[in-house]
């Protein structure tokens, strides 16, 4: 029992790396979104950009689906990060 146990810890805290590392990424991007809010404010363009958007979603899903990750989930995620990317670019707009 002890020995799963250790293995489960162990996984455990491979998942919480990755967790850090995913948020360390998310910060990452968030500051790139405010350099850009800068830049389109500096250029009086709009916060969304539809075509980009939608770009970017279509970059998303089939870069999920290369990984085996499921479309939805991609897109779902991709649609939580995006309408926060927007809310931080009209902070700074």
């Amino acid at each position: 029992m002890a020995k799963k146990q250790n293995k489960l810890g162990a996984l455990r805290k491979k998942i919480e790396t990755t967790d850090r590392e995913i948020l360390k990424l998310l910060a990452k991007r968030s500051y790139l979104v405010r350099q850009i809010a800068i830049y389109k404010r500096n250029n009086n363009l709009t916060a969304v950009d539809p075509k980009r958007k939608k770009q970017l979603r279509k970059l998303w899903i089939n870069e999920g689906k290369k990984l085996k990750l499921s479309s939805k989930i991609v897109g779902n995620i991709f649609d939580r990060i995006h309408s926060y990317s927007v809310t931080i670019e009209k902070g700074h707009l």
